[in-house]
């Protein structure tokens, strides 16, 4: 009789020590995929509309077109990252790739203001065009 007892006293603690083991692998779990999470939010924060606004208020054009090339792969049917594009380019002189992306802006978001726009990037690569046949360099 005691030695039923104890044997069934040990299958109780064998139980109890495999639903510790089990409890202790599911919190390691549970904190390493915390620590995953904040890790890429940070990242994910760190590539921002606001830090695109941020790079092109302080002039820095090429760190705002690599944020918003960074953004367009993640979303790539988002109409802004094109209008940040065709933005930058602008900016830059770039009136080819202003307009290129200012016909995806459109191709997303067919409103009457892309329309607009992509119609001025047009217009003024033209005059830009006209202006260099016009006067051409010695």
């Amino acid at each position: 009789m005691n030695d039923d007892l104890n044997q069934q006293v040990l299958q109780e603690l064998k139980k109890l020590r495999r639903l510790v083991q089990i409890g202790v692998c599911a919190c390691i779990l549970i904190f390493a995929f915390s620590v995953v999470m904040s890790t890429s939010r940070k990242l994910s924060q760190a590539d921002s509309w606001t830090s695109v606004r941020a790079a092109l208020d302080q002039g820095d054009y090429d760190k705002a077109s690599d944020i918003t090339q960074r953004l367009i792969v993640k979303q790539p049917n988002d109409y802004d990252g094109y209008t940040y594009l065709c933005y930058i380019a602008l900016a830059t002189g770039d009136l080819k790739s202003a307009e290129t992306n200012y016909a995806r802006a459109y191709a997303l978001l067919p409103s009457e203001d892309n329309e607009k726009m992509l119609n001025a990037v047009r217009l003024r690569g033209k005059n830009e065009n006209w202006k260099l046949l016009s006067n051409p360099k010695p």
